[in-house]
């Protein structure tokens, strides 16, 4: 019974606290959890387009290690001017990255054998582009997600009536 009394109630319900919601994950600090999985990936990354064509300096440049954390570099600069300088991120999933990569590659790469900076510089700013507006994107969605289920939703107003029926007063008359 003593153990009863020592409890402070006012450390549980406080008005300040209550969200009201299902769950509370507004306030949290930080991801329990990593957002991916690291993968050791080998230095040589430029297998990456070896299945459907053959290696050339356009290919071996693109994939190299520099290259990807220079394009690292450039999404967490423009994730941070773009949002307002709001969301701070860290390196994204080198995995991800590289299916985006050859993505573009695939689609974009011209191979040619002269201009190498040139073509790297424009398949480098088609990644960083696409990468940082999908960034963007999931970085609001998740913190709508987390506003919404940490609070109670509106109740939706009663509908309006469509027809005329309960409207009209019946007059009672007096025939006496």
């Amino acid at each position: 019974m003593d153990e009863y009394m020592k409890v402070d109630f006012k450390d549980i319900w406080l008005p300040d606290t209550l969200k009201n919601g299902r769950i509370n994950i507004v306030d949290t600090p930080k991801s329990q959890y990593a957002t991916y999985k690291n993968y050791d990936i080998s230095e040589d990354t430029n297998n990456t387009v070896s299945r459907n064509i053959s290696s050339n300096e356009l290919s071996t440049a693109f994939f190299s290690k520099k290259n990807i954390q220079s394009i690292q570099d450039d999404i967490i600069y423009n994730v941070y001017i773009k949002s307002n300088k709001e969301f701070e991120i860290g390196n994204q999933s080198e995995q991800e990255l590289l299916i985006i990569m050859r993505s573009y590659y695939l689609q974009y790469g011209k191979n040619l054998p002269s201009n190498i900076n040139g073509q790297l510089e424009i398949l480098n700013k088609y990644v960083v582009d696409w990468s940082v507006d999908e960034i963007i994107k999931n970085i609001n969605q998740h913190i709508y997600y987390k506003k919404t289920v940490s609070t109670l939703p509106m109740p939706m107003e009663r509908a309006q009536l469509p027809t005329q029926k309960g409207t009209k007063i019946l007059e009672i008359k007096s025939y006496i």
